[in-house]
């Protein structure tokens, strides 16, 4: 959690990955093909909103030195997400029932 280091990884791969951390789905319009070597850290959102994390006064605690996701990802990447509406992949289950005897 909130370290990201891998190398010959395709972009996809890891916007997968980042996209499961966002819980969001993320549409690659980089254009970029390829593996690269990754190498990120930020902290993670429950962390940052964990009380463990923050002094009395609200402030974050002094051992969180990471920045955020999508900050992370423009400053050390280059990578910036942008809100947008597109097309996404979805599965739709119209019915659920048990196996018949084959």
């Amino acid at each position: 959690m909130g370290t990201f280091t891998a190398t010959c990884v395709t972009l996809a791969f890891f916007l997968q990955l980042i996209s499961a951390q966002l819980e969001r789905p993320i549409l690659d319009r980089t254009g970029l093909t390829g593996e690269y070597d990754i190498d990120t850290h930020w902290t993670p959102e429950r962390q940052t909103m964990s009380p463990l994390t923050t002094q009395p006064n609200g402030e974050p605690a002094t051992e969180v030195n990471d920045p955020a996701l999508t900050t992370a990802l423009d400053e050390q990447l280059g990578l910036k997400l942008e809100r947008t509406k597109g097309p996404i992949k979805t599965l739709v289950i119209q019915a659920v029932g048990r196996p018949g005897k084959n």
